[in-house]
């Protein structure tokens, strides 16, 4: 079910069909499975030509999709199918398309048929409706439209009751109760997310079908999706709550040798090493995580997503802790990551071919560690308050005069740091402005400071050229800017100030030392930094 939806947006964004002109005429009637071949095929079509016209796709497929007659009952299952599978690629035509008004009335329609239609046994009904509540839950959270999540969430509880009775139902039962619980938490409602996992989690023991390991894998997903999403706004009794639930899943899953039960086991562990509060009990749960991932020579890690997730974790903690905690948490990753490479390649039973020699994945999960943590490591790197501005050597860009910080010794310097495809950056240059022109006559310097990347397409022009200095100059012509705008050299200054996002800006005294770094203009305009810069002024 998820599937035909991804693979339909990831085929219209990366790769799209050429298409002919004037297909934006009505179509004859279309049956249903007639009407899907038809969409299956553009879409085969798309993945083998080169990006052309998003939007004259969209429409194509919309027409198609209106084309087809749906109110007569299907006559056999494949016809039910057909009619679900079209539904799902007009509610993503229309989304693509901006057109979500259009959306809803198209699921509703379709769904209220479906409980009129003869000949529907109660598991079929219950597999289809709930497909198309899962597609009312994704415009609602795309919308925030929390009174709508609700309404879908309850009819999906019903369909759930159902299924949960059936043989085949356990599957979308899942897919409904990961969902349902992620989406609460990720609309920052924890107390619904936690209701929301509670209830399918007595749902569970009930459900046909699912052996008593199958449950306890589907119990230990539910946690993890409370943990993962919600575990920031939870309570701390609730969380310790979940943390224990979580021990418990992961007691029962961590030794069973199937894949899936070793995805579940490394997740829940995973999340209470990095959620415990005592450092102690912290501390120990990272040495069980280690020993568990080092037991069997490795071979947990060669499940392609336990690495993953192992590092995954590790990025979210290492991302939240200070500077005295970072580096002895990164360490213990790379020493871990070290005995992984020394390690001798495992003999797994019934496997065909490794995901990767250990030597590669170490390698493997240890890039990937590295880009998860960049911003923060370049945050560490960032100058302490009262010690000297690290050096700016910058051409002026509306003379082209070239300079440095050191110049403005005397002043006080506010140092933008912004970039052209920053949309907030833009935005603020009015505001900035009249900030500039208010405080210079007390001695205050504004630089906007921006950079020439050789890493970012965005920095290239048509030709495959870094933007210059005219390009800048230009581009700045059509923006109301009072204060002088520089030019660096490259973006080696970003790692020198430890800048991780557009716009920041760094407050330097008279002295040449700095006192403030703030992200965007909120926290620029905050009490803190403010009474900073008056007080800077005033000296």
């Amino acid at each position: 079910m998820r599937s035909i939806r991804t693979k339909f947006i990831g085929s219209l964004i990366f790769s799209l069909a050429t298409v002919t002109s004037g297909f934006s005429q009505p179509l004859p009637p279309k049956a249903p499975k007639e009407a899907v071949k038809e969409i299956e095929q553009i879409l085969a079509a798309s993945s083998r030509t080169p990006p052309n016209n998003r939007e004259e796709i969209v429409r194509r497929i919309e027409v198609i999709c209106e084309s087809v007659d749906t109110s007569s009952p299907p006559q056999d299952p494949s016809s039910l199918e057909a009619l679900i599978s079209l539904t799902e690629y007009q509610v993503q035509a229309y989304r693509l398309g901006r057109k979500t008004a259009k959306a809803r009335p198209s699921i509703d329609r379709l769904y209220a048929q479906l409980a009129a239609w003869p000949g529907l046994t109660k598991e079929l009904l219950a597999m289809s409706q709930s497909r198309l509540l899962l597609l009312r839950q994704d415009l609602a959270l795309e919308d925030q439209d929390w009174k709508d999540l609700d309404n879908t969430v309850q009819s999906l509880k019903i369909c759930s009751k159902e299924l949960a009775t059936t043989p085949k139902g356990a599957k979308q039962l899942s897919n409904i109760a990961i969902q349902s619980v992620r989406y609460y938490s990720i609309a920052q409602r924890p107390s619904e997310a936690e209701t929301t996992a509670e209830y399918f989690l007595g749902l569970i023991p009930g459900t046909a079908s699912l052996s008593k390991l199958e449950q306890d894998r589907l119990r230990g997903k539910l946690i993890d999706q409370v943990l993962d999403f919600a575990s920031p706004e939870i309570s701390p009794a609730n969380r310790a709550k979940w943390l224990k639930r979580a021990d418990e899943i992961w007691g029962l899953l961590k030794d069973e040798s199937d894949d899936a039960s070793r995805s579940v086991a490394g997740e829940l562990i995973a999340h209470r090493a990095s959620l415990l509060e005592d450092a102690k009990e912290q501390q120990a749960c990272w040495d069980t995580y280690h020993a568990w991932l080092r037991r069997d020579s490795f071979v947990a890690m060669q499940d392609s997503r336990i690495g993953p997730q192992y590092i995954e974790c590790n990025i979210r903690y290492l991302n939240r802790l200070d500077g005295t905690q970072f580096p002895k948490q990164l360490v213990r990753v790379h020493l871990f990551l070290d005995e992984l490479k020394a390690a001798s390649d495992p003999i797994l039973k019934n496997r065909t071919t490794l995901v990767a020699p250990n030597a590669d994945l170490a390698r493997i999960m240890r890039d990937q560690l590295h880009r998860g943590i960049a911003a923060k490591m370049t945050a560490l790197k960032r100058p302490a308050v009262m010690k000297t501005a690290p050096p700016l050597n910058f051409r002026r860009i509306d003379n082209g005069e070239v300079g440095s910080i050191e110049q403005f010794r005397g002043k006080v310097v506010v140092l933008e740091f912004w970039n052209p495809s920053c949309g907030a950056c833009l935005a603020g240059f009015q505001g900035m402005s009249d900030y500039y022109l208010a405080h210079r006559g007390k001695g205050l310097v504004v630089l906007g400071c921006t950079y020439e990347d050789s890493s970012t397409e965005d920095d290239r022009d048509a030709n495959g050229k870094l933007h210059g200095i005219d390009w800048y100059r230009r581009f700045l012509s059509k923006r109301e800017v009072r204060y002088p705008m520089v030019l660096a050299d490259n973006a080696s200054v970003l790692q020198s100030y430890g800048v991780t996002a557009m716009p920041s800006f760094v407050v330097i005294d008279r002295q040449g030392r700095v006192l403030s770094f703030s992200e965007g203009i909120e926290e620029f305009r905050s009490d803190a930094c403010q009474r900073t810069m008056k007080k800077a002024l005033s000296e």
